[in-house]
C-alpha cells in the first residue's frame, strides 16, 4: 500500500513537472510583435528578429530589439585645392610687371616697378626676370651724376643730374651679380652698392609681392 502510494506520487509529481517544463512562460516566449507579455525588459526571439518586453502605455507587448542600420551619409566630394599660380602669389598683381625705375641720389640706389593696374613696388635689391626685355627708366635727382654699373652683366650707364635716361635690357643667365656707383660722387661713393637678381618669372612675382608699395 505504502509502496503504491509513492509511485503515485511520483507520477503525479513527474506529470507536474513536464508541464512546467513544456509550458512557455510570457517573459521569454513571444509569438508575434506587439503581441502581449509580462515581464518588463524579457527578452525572446520571433523567427530570426529579437524582442524585447517594452511597456507602451499601461501595456506590455513584444516590440523589435534591432534597430535599423543608421543610413549612412555620403560625404561631399572634396574639390582638390588649387595650386597658386604665380600671379596670385603676387599679393593681387594681374600680370608681370615688365618695367622698373632706377633712382639713384647720393648715396644709393632704389628701384621701382610700374605694375599693369599702375601701382608700385619699391625695392633696395633690382630683381631681373631671366630671358624677358625689361624696360629700364635711370632717373637722378639734381645732386651729380651717379654711375649705374652691374659688371656681371656688363651692363654700364650714366645718371645725369635732373635726366631720365630710358634703355631695354635682357639678362639671360640667372644668378646674383654685384652692382655699384662707377662715378666718383662724393664721401659716400664707395658705399653706393646695390645687388641684382636675376631670376625666372615666378619668382620674379614672388619677390614683387614681397616688396613693399
Amino acid at each position: 500500500m505504502l509502496n503504491s502510494m509513492k509511485r503515485t506520487a511520483l507520477a503525479l509529481l513527474s506529470f507536474l513537472l513536464l508541464i512546467c517544463l513544456s509550458a512557455p512562460s510570457d517573459a521569454f516566449a513571444a509569438n508575434s510583435v506587439g503581441g502581449a507579455c509580462k515581464k518588463a525588459h524579457a527578452v525572446s526571439k520571433i523567427g530570426t528578429v529579437q524582442v524585447v518586453c517594452t511597456k507602451v502605455g499601461k501595456k506590455l507587448i513584444w516590440k523589435s530589439a534591432t534597430r535599423a542600420p543608421a543610413a549612412q551619409q555620403s560625404s561631399p566630394a572634396l574639390s582638390p585645392t588649387p595650386t597658386p599660380s604665380p600671379t596670385a602669389i603676387a599679393a593681387g598683381v594681374a600680370k608681370n610687371s615688365d618695367q622698373v625705375r632706377v633712382d639713384a641720389s647720393s648715396w644709393s640706389f632704389s628701384f621701382v616697378y610700374t605694375l599693369d593696374d599702375k601701382s608700385t613696388r619699391k625695392s633696395s635689391t633690382l630683381f631681373i626676370p631671366q630671358g624677358k626685355v625689361f624696360h629700364f627708366s635711370l632717373a637722378n635727382s639734381a645732386d651729380t651724376s651717379h654711375g649705374f654699373w652691374i659688371p656681371g652683366l656688363s651692363l654700364n650707364k650714366e645718371a645725369v643730374p635732373g635726366e631720365t635716361s630710358r634703355f631695354d635690357f635682357t639678362a639671360e643667365k640667372v644668378g646674383t651679380y654685384p652692382g655699384l656707383c662707377n662715378i666718383v660722387c662724393g664721401r659716400g661713393h664707395s658705399g653706393m652698392t646695390f645687388t641684382a637678381q636675376v631670376v625666372s618669372d615666378a619668382d620674379f612675382l614672388k619677390a614683387l609681392a614681397s616688396m613693399s608699395s
